[in-house]
């Protein structure tokens, strides 16, 4: 399993994109980045089990937070101290995506 863990992820185009992939995704501060913080996609039918825990923001993101999407996506969100300030979702799920979100996550004040 990959691990991205304690990084400043800011005015990228996107923060991070998870391709049909398991990373957990860990204590970062993900802000800024000119369309989504973090995507979570399926690719040809592969699952995405992408964990994104204990991230200390997910702020001010020109799209949304986190977006995952496709069948197969089985995302977990847990325990972000805050999602917020994005231009449209704090957290925005599509195309039959299967997430969980759990544990105290913080989202608000996001403008979508």
């Amino acid at each position: 399993m990959a691990k991205i863990f304690g990084n400043e992820i800011k005015t990228n185009n996107i923060g991070i994109e998870v391709i049909s992939a398991d990373p957990l995704i860990l204590n970062n501060r993900i802000d800024k980045n000119y369309t989504d913080g973090i995507i979570t996609k399926v690719y040809e039918g592969l699952r995405c089990d992408g964990r994104i825990k204990s991230n200390q923001t997910i702020s001010g993101n020109k799209e949304n937070g986190i977006h995952c999407t496709g069948a197969r996506n089985f995302t977990r969100i847990e325990s972000n101290t805050f999602i917020g300030y994005n231009k449209k979702a704090g957290i925005k799920a599509d195309n039959e995506a299967r997430i969980v979100i759990i544990n105290k996550n913080v989202i608000s004040k996001n403008l979508g």
